[in-house]
C-alpha cells in the first residue's frame, strides 16, 4: 500500500503546464524517483530511460498496474552536457569477457569469488571462470584491486572492441548511394538543385575518411547510372530504358572511392541539375531505381538515400492513388496506413539482410503513398523526411539541414541489437525502425544517434525473490573508422511487491513516449480499428490508472468531487488528451492520409525530448520578452520563456505567440499586434505584407528580432527534425494549424476541452470494478 502519511490529496490543477524535457537532453538523475535507485554503475538515462524505476516482483502486482512497464533505449545517443566519454576497451587475446550461460557482458554488477578466480553473472547467477590473463586478486571487500583501471567494472556504458569471431565478414567501408528523381516536378521545384548542393557541402564530412564509397542513380521514365571512375575527366551517363528488367551496365564501376574520385563526383553534382533542366517527363520509375541501387550496393551494404517527388506509376513497384475520404474514421483506414505493395515488403527484407539502410526524402504536394514507400526505412533502420509541396524558398533551409544531419551524424553500420534481462523478466515487444530477425535480435543496417526504440518488459514467472533485476543492451556494429565494436549499456532496477512503488518511480516523459509508440503501432496492427484503437489506448490507460491509484486510499480520502492524482503522473490526463487530439490520431478528413502515415512513423523513432514536445506542444509569448529571456549568456546558452497553457485564453489580439510540437513551429500574430513589433521582427510596416507561406524569418538588427531568432535557434538545435516556422495570422486559414495545437480547448464538435476530459477521467476513476477491472 502507498504510504499516505502527511499526504495532502488535491485535484489536478488545470493551470499546470507539463514540465518540458530540458533543452539539454541530459537528465539530473537525482531528480528521478525513487531516490533509492542505485546509480553507481548504471548507464546514463539518455541511453536507457525506464517508464518506472521499479519492476514488480509478481504477476499479481503487474496485473494491477495499468501502464506499460518498459524503457526508451537510444543506444547511440550523442555525448552531451555532463555525460562522460564512453570508454573503449580492447581485451586483446583475452577476448570479450561474458557469461558462458546467458552471454551477458561483464559489467559493474558482477561479483567475484574464490579470491578472484571466478565471477558470478548478475543476470543469470552462473559462476564463470576468470582466465589467467584477466585474473586479479581481491581486497578485503572482495573487490578487485585493479578496479580503478577497469571501466567495464565501474561504468554503466562501455564499448568493447570486437574480436574476429564477432565478424561474419571484414568490416565494410561506409557506402552512400544517392537515388534522385529527376522528373519534371523534381526539377521545377528546385529539389534536385538543393539536393546536389547539400550533398556537395557534405562530402568532406561523410563518415569513413579515405574509406568512404559513393554512387549515384537518377531516374524519370528510365534509370540513369553514372561512371565516376577516378581516371575519367567527366562523369559518364549510362541509361537503362528497360525498367521492368533492370540491370547494371557497368557492374564493377558503379561505386567509387570518394577520396580518389572526388573531382568527378563534384563535377557530377555541379552538372546534374542542368542535365535535366529542360525535361518534360512527369513519370518516375521509383521501384526500378530502387532495385538498381540494391544491385549496386548489396555486396557491401550502407546507406541508400532516396529523393522522390511524385507517386511512382510506372516500372517495378508502381502504385495507385488509394486516398479514400470514405474510409477515414472506419476500420478500413488502418489498411490505408499500411504497405499496399509486396515489392516494397520484399525489398525491405532484402535490404535488411544485406545491411542496407534506406532514408527517404519525399516532396510531392499530391498523394504519394508514404505508408507504402516508408516501409523501406521502417524496416531498415532508416527515416522518412517529408516536404509536401516543396519549394526551395520555403523548404530549402529545412531540407538542407536535415539532409546534412542525416549524412554526417554519428552512425553505427552493420548493426544488431539484443537486450538481456534477469531471470523472470523479458522484453516482450519492440517499437521503432528495425527488422526483427528473431524474437530478441533487432537488425539495424544503420543505427544513428537520433534513433530511439521503445521496449515493453514482461514477467515470465510468478514471483521474484530478488531485490534487484538487471537490463543490458548490447549493440554490435561497425564504426565509421572500420572497427567492429560492441556498445553495452547496463542498468540495475529495484524490484518491489508494492504497486505504490511503481507510482512513486514513474518517469512521466518516458511513459508518454513509450505509450505513443504503442498507440502508433496499434493503428496499423492486424484487426485494428484504425486511429480509434490508438486513442482508446490512451484514454483507457489513463482512467484505469487513476482508478487503481484511488483504490489505494482509505474511504475518507475518496470524496466524490476529488480526482486523486499521483505526483509522478500529474500531467497524464493532459498528455493523453493531447496525443488523442494530435494530427496522426485526430478523427476527420482534415489531416491527409500521407501526413498521418508520416507522423505515425516519426512517433515510432522519436526520442523522449521530441516526444515530450509532440505530446504537449510548447507555447511561448513573444511580445513580452524582456530581461534575459531570449538572450545568450557567457556560455552561449539561451534562456527560454516560460511555457504557457495550450488554451485560447492565453492569447490576445495584441500579442505574438510561438508554438512548437517537436516537428514544426507556428508563429501566431494577433490582428491588433503593434506596427512597431511587425517592423522590428519582419521589417514591414503592417501585417498585410507578412508572408504566411513558411519563408525563413528574417534576422534584423533589433532586440526583439535577435531574441526570437535565438529562441527558434534553440528549438532547431534539437536532434531529429529541423522545425520550420509558419506564420499564422489571426482569422486567416493558416491559423488553423496553430489553433489545433491548443489542445486544452474544444477545437471541434467531436473533441473535449481539458476541463471536460478531466471530468471524464474522474468518472472513469470512480467506476466499479476496482484495480482488476
Amino acid at each position: 500500500m502507498l504510504n499516505i502519511t502527511g499526504f495532502n490529496p488535491a485535484s489536478l490543477d488545470p493551470n499546470n503546464v507539463p514540465r518540458p524535457t530540458q533543452a539539454d537532453p541530459t537528465v539530473d538523475i537525482s531528480k528521478l524517483e525513487p531516490s533509492t535507485r542505485m546509480d553507481v554503475g548504471n548507464s546514463h538515462p539518455n541511453f536507457i530511460r525506464l517508464t518506472t524505476n521499479y519492476l514488480p516482483n509478481s504477476s499479481s502486482v503487474r496485473n494491477m498496474w495499468k501502464l506499460p512497464i518498459g524503457a526508451i533505449v537510444q543506444p547511440m545517443h550523442p555525448i552531451v552536457g555532463d555525460m562522460e566519454p564512453i570508454p573503449v576497451i580492447n581485451f586483446g587475446r583475452i577476448g570479450v569477457v561474458r557469461c558462458r550461460n546467458c552471454r551477458t557482458y561483464i559489467n559493474p554488477f558482477v561479483t567475484f569469488a574464490d579470491g578472484g578466480r571466478r565471477w558470478r553473472c548478475n543476470v543469470c547467477g552462473t559462476l564463470n571462470d576468470v582466465g589467467n590473463d584477466y585474473y586479479c586478486p581481491l581486497d578485503g571487500n572482495n573487490v578487485r584491486t585493479d578496479i580503478a583501471e577497469r571501466p567495464e567494472l565501474t561504468r554503466g556504458t562501455v564499448e568493447f572492441v570486437a574480436p574476429q569471431e564477432y565478424m561474419v565478414r571484414p568490416p565494410q567501408p561506409p557506402v552512400y548511394v544517392f537515388v534522385i528523381d529527376v522528373s519534371y516536378n523534381a526539377i521545377a521545384s528546385g529539389m534536385v538543385q538543393k539536393t546536389c548542393e547539400t550533398i556537395l557541402q557534405s562530402l568532406e564530412n561523410l563518415p569513413g575518411a579515405g574509406r568512404t564509397r559513393v554512387g549515384f542513380i537518377t531516374f524519370d521514365n528510365t534509370v540513369h547510372f553514372y561512371n565516376l571512375k577516378s581516371t575519367l575527366s567527366q562523369p559518364q551517363v549510362l541509361v537503362v530504358p528497360d525498367i521492368n528488367n533492370i540491370f547494371l551496365p557497368l557492374p564493377d564501376d558503379m561505386l567509387v572511392n570518394l577520396q580518389e574520385s572526388h573531382g568527378v563526383v563534384t563535377a557530377l553534382l555541379e552538372q546534374l541539375p542542368s542535365m535535366f533542366a529542360q525535361t518534360q517527363i512527369v513519370e518516375a520509375c521509383l521501384g526500378s531505381a530502387l532495385e538498381a541501387a540494391f544491385q549496386v550496393m548489396h555486396h557491401i551494404g550502407g546507406k541508400m538515400c532516396l529523393f522522390q517527388s511524385t507517386l511512382p506509376t510506372i516500372g517495378l513497384g508502381r502504385l495507385k492513388n488509394r486516398e479514400d475520404p470514405k474510409a477515414v474514421g472506419t476500420e478500413a483506414e488502418s489498411k490505408l496506413l499500411c504497405c499496399q505493395d509486396e515489392f516494397y515488403r520484399g525489398l525491405a527484407s532484402r535490404c535488411s539482410r544485406q545491411q542496407i539502410c534506406v532514408d527517404t526524402f519525399l516532396f510531392s504536394s499530391q498523394f504519394m503513398d508514404i505508408a507504402t514507400i516508408a516501409f523501406l526505412p521502417k524496416y531498415t533502420g532508416g527515416q522518412v523526411y517529408n516536404y509536401p509541396g516543396y519549394t526551395d524558398a520555403r523548404d530549402g533551409a529545412k531540407f538542407g539541414s536535415e539532409l546534412m544531419r542525416c549524412l554526417t551524424r554519428e552512425t553505427a553500420f552493420e548493426a544488431v541489437m539484443r537486450i538481456r534481462m534477469s531471470k523472470g523478466y523479458r522484453v516482450s515487444s519492440y517499437y521503432g525502425n528495425f527488422f526483427n530477425r528473431s524474437s530478441d535480435l533487432l537488425a539495424l543496417p544503420n543505427c544513428d544517434s537520433d534513433k530511439a526504440f521503445g521496449v515493453q518488459i514482461a514477467l515470465e514467472e510468478q514471483a521474484s525473490t530478488a531485490s534487484v533485476a538487471y537490463m543490458q543492451t548490447a549493440l554490435l556494429y561497425t564504426s565509421s573508422s572500420g572497427e567492429r565494436r560492441i556498445r553495452v549499456h547496463t542498468l540495475q532496477i529495484p524490484i518491489t511487491a508494492q504497486v505504490g512503488d511503481l507510482f512513486s518511480g514513474t518517469d512521466q516523459d518516458a511513459m508518454v513516449c513509450l505509450m505513443s509508440k504503442i498507440a502508433a503501432e496499434k493503428v496499423v496492427a492486424n484487426n485494428s480499428r484504425g486511429l480509434k484503437d490508438g486513442r482508446d489506448f490512451f484514454e483507457q490507460s489513463c482512467c484505469d490508472t487513476f482508478r487503481l491509484y484511488r483504490s489505494l486510499f482509505p474511504p475518507q480520502y475518496k470524496k466524490p468531487d476529488l480526482l486523486l492524482v499521483p505526483k509522478t503522473l500529474d500531467c497524464m490526463p493532459i498528455h493523453s488528451m493531447a496525443v488523442m487530439k494530435s494530427a496522426p490520431f485526430r478523427p476527420g478528413t482534415e489531416v491527409r492520409l500521407d501526413e498521418k502515415a508520416y507522423l505515425l512513423l516519426q512517433i515510432s523513432s522519436m526520442g523522449i525530448s521530441t516526444s515530450s514536445s509532440f505530446s504537449y506542444p510548447r507555447l511561448y509569448a513573444l511580445h513580452t520578452l524582456q530581461g534575459d529571456i531570449g538572450m545568450r549568456d557567457a556560455q552561449g546558452n539561451v534562456k527560454m520563456p516560460t511555457p504557457l497553457r495550450l488554451s485560447g485564453d492565453q492569447l490576445s489580439p495584441e500579442g505574438a505567440f510561438l508554438i512548437e510540437d517537436g516537428l514544426r513551429c507556428y508563429m501566431f500574430l494577433g490582428k491588433l499586434i503593434s506596427p512597431q513589433f511587425v517592423m522590428q521582427v519582419f521589417g514591414l510596416p503592417s501585417l498585410e505584407g507578412v508572408d504566411t507561406a513558411g519563408l525563413p524569418l528574417p534576422h534584423l538588427d533589433s532586440d526583439i528580432s535577435m531574441r526570437i531568432n535565438n529562441i527558434i535557434g534553440v528549438l532547431r538545435n534539437k536532434p531529429f527534425i529541423y522545425p520550420q516556422v509558419y506564420i499564422a495570422k489571426e482569422g486567416e486559414q493558416r491559423s488553423a494549424g496553430f489553433i489545433n495545437l491548443l489542445v486544452e480547448d474544444r477545437t471541434n464538435p467531436q473533441s473535449l476541452s481539458y476541463a471536460d476530459y478531466l471530468c471524464h477521467v474522474h468518472r472513469g476513476s470512480q467506476s466499479q470494478g476496482g484495480p482488476g477491472h
